[in-house]
């Protein structure tokens, strides 16, 4: 078997010492491998693992498409799993709060463009200081081993929830600020779990069932949300 017989699949090779195999909800699958590994072998570890790889593509495939966000006065939007309306407020200053009638952005241009740009920039603003309060709560465990502490960035990504760097940079996506709480300090402890374990192999299965005995649910709760 080719690795081009094979839809959808990308090679990335890196500064790895294992190899590895993602599929990401959007059906693209992704093998990551060291520089010099070759492709002979590569191409057999995607073969042994055919089977798997076309039942995750076709659950991706399955799941229903999450719906296209509305930026204009009552459109729903989510807040750590929960449904809060949208209220656009005429004013002359540009400004974006939370309250008991749901998330209002005061503006004084109601395009949904503006709006968008405004929103967005206050969820950035949230998540920052969410992810970085649960990247300190957790990474005492990690410093004790002599890891430093990763710098934090925040994406918009199409297919992955995060991302540790091997230079120790994590990167978080910003959608998570609209999944639950438990939800998000599933996917910050398993970047920082990357610190010690590059891959997820055995090792790092063990690290997170010290950390978060019950992060296998997690994951099914998180890639099982339908409006992310």
């Amino acid at each position: 078997m080719m690795l081009d017989d094979v839809a959808n699949l990308e090679l990335v090779r890196s500064r790895r010492r294992t190899v590895e195999l993602r599929v990401f909800p959007d059906g693209r699958a992704q093998v990551r491998a060291p520089q010099r590994m070759a492709l002979r072998d590569i191409e057999a570890f995607v073969r042994e693992r055919r089977d798997w790889l076309a039942q995750k593509q076709a659950e991706f495939a399955q799941r229903p498409a999450p719906p296209v966000p509305r930026f204009e006065d009552g459109a729903e939007h989510w807040l750590l799993g929960r449904s809060v309306p949208l209220r656009v407020i005429p004013a002359r200053r540009r400004r974006v709060g939370l309250s008991t009638d749901g998330l209002q952005v005061m503006t004084d241009c109601q395009r949904p463009d503006t709006v968008e740009r405004l929103l967005e920039n206050w969820y950035r603003a949230q998540a920052r200081v969410l992810f970085e309060q649960l990247i300190d709560q957790h990474f005492p465990f990690f410093q004790q081993r002599g890891y430093p502490r990763p710098l934090l960035t925040i994406r918009k990504m199409r297919s992955r929830w995060g991302s540790l760097s091997s230079r120790g940079g994590m990167s978080l996506n910003l959608l998570l600020l609209k999944a639950p709480l438990p939800l998000v300090e599933y996917v910050v402890i398993h970047e920082l779990c990357h610190l010690q374990e590059q891959n997820h192999g055995a090792g790092f299965k063990a690290l997170m069932d010290e950390l978060l005995p019950d992060w296998k649910q997690r994951r099914q709760q998180l890639n099982g949300l339908t409006y992310l």
